[in-house]
């Protein structure tokens, strides 16, 4: 969890509490990916070795700032961006929150904002280690902005959180669900016989033009 507490390097700082019978022990710093900056957002991957966090720069516009990092718990190295080098995006960089695993831990949900556009919801996929270029998902839902994506654990439903808005008495909770694809159908084969039939009619044409000629 993040936590703005006093023994932090600055800002929100990430931590971890050791689980115990009774509950939890008392919180230790991840001083792997702290730093003076803040650090929110955590989100442990399903392997248990993977951690993506989100980390902020208040004195970048007035505190508008979010940058998505991915650090390997147990390799003890430096948190690195999930989408490549900072330094050719630092101008116009987007905001990027709310991370999120799906549950066989092969791509990430998370939120961004990008310039003068709304905030839209976005999954990138693993491949072979790296994350693909994030895909936007939903824009014809026809909702307003929806954040915090929570993955169901059999990867078929999205819960999505709606903040409460001014003409609106309270937050309010949405999900999507999906639904596999079959590529056949029950009382299909009729028109697999047709379609097998106008093939082998095409076939006889063929045939007899060819003899024809």
């Amino acid at each position: 969890f993040a936590s703005d507490r006093p023994e932090g390097l600055g800002g929100y700082d990430l931590y971890v509490p050791t689980a115990e019978r009774t509950g939890f022990g008392v919180p230790a710093p991840l001083g792997l990916c702290n730093t003076a900056l803040d650090e929110t957002d955590p989100a442990p991957a399903p392997n248990g070795e993977d951690l993506v966090f989100v980390r902020i720069d208040r004195q970048r516009d007035r505190g508008n700032d979010g940058v998505l990092f991915r650090c390997t718990l147990a390799a003890g190295l430096e948190p690195v961006p999930v989408f490549g080098d900072l330094g050719a995006v630092r101008r116009a960089r987007p905001i990027d929150r709310d991370p999120a695993w799906t549950p066989d831990g092969g791509a990430l949900w998370f939120v961004r904002k990008a310039g003068g556009e709304p905030l839209r919801l976005l999954r990138a996929s693993l491949c072979q280690g790296v994350f693909d270029a994030p895909v936007v998902i939903g824009e014809g839902w026809g909702s307003s902005e929806l954040r915090s994506p929570l993955p169901s654990a059999d990867g078929l439903r999205l819960g999505l959180l709606q903040p409460q808005r001014a003409d609106e008495t309270s937050a309010l909770w949405f999900h999507a669900a999906g639904h596999e694809v079959y590529p056949w159908w029950p009382g299909q084969r009729w028109l697999e016989w047709i379609l097998l039939g106008v093939l082998l009619t095409c076939l006889l044409l063929v045939v007899l033009l060819h003899f024809g000629r």
